[in-house]
């Protein structure tokens, strides 16, 4: 009887000492995707802080490709031109605008596309990397909590 006892507590040694492994494994694995979960955070902050700063920029592209403060550049620019070439005509600037306006027009309205179409692409890109971020945030706290879960069954062995 003795040795039927003595085998139940050499077999109980043995499996708490597979669960104090397992566990001590499992505590370093949720440390590690701990630290993960924190870079990723930081990452994300690090996006979301670019977002601001790219939105920002938008919108002072925005505020620079307006039509009047082009249209005030186009005038001035054409006006400085002809008043370096010795013409009456450099004091009305709207009289001389219409010249070749309406190429440089087309080419400020090109690249005020081309730029649209930029920040566009880096929006849908941050908005990408940011939903990448976040999917990485959700499989990290989901597998944190099932090794919490396995922990707390091995505990309860």
């Amino acid at each position: 009887m003795s040795t039927y006892v003595q085998q139940l507590k050499e077999e109980y040694e043995k499996r708490l000492r597979v669960s104090e492994r397992t566990l001590h494994g499992e505590k370093e694995r949720r440390r590690q995707l701990g630290f993960h979960c924190k870079q990723l955070e930081a990452q994300l902050r690090k996006i979301q802080r670019d977002n601001e700063s790219m939105g920002k920029q938008l919108k002072l592209m925005k505020k620079c490709a307006s039509c009047s403060h082009l249209d005030q550049r186009s005038k001035s620019y054409n006006a400085l031109n002809e008043l370096l070439r010795g013409s009456v005509a450099a004091l009305e600037p709207d009289v001389i605008a219409s010249v070749g306006r309406s190429d440089e027009l087309k080419a400020i309205k090109n690249a005020n596309s081309n730029l649209q179409q930029c920040v566009d692409k880096l929006q849908s890109m941050l908005l990408e990397k940011g939903r990448e971020a976040l999917a990485a945030e959700k499989y990290y706290n989901n597998a944190i909590s099932e090794r919490e879960e396995q922990i707390s069954r091995l505990q309860k062995e």
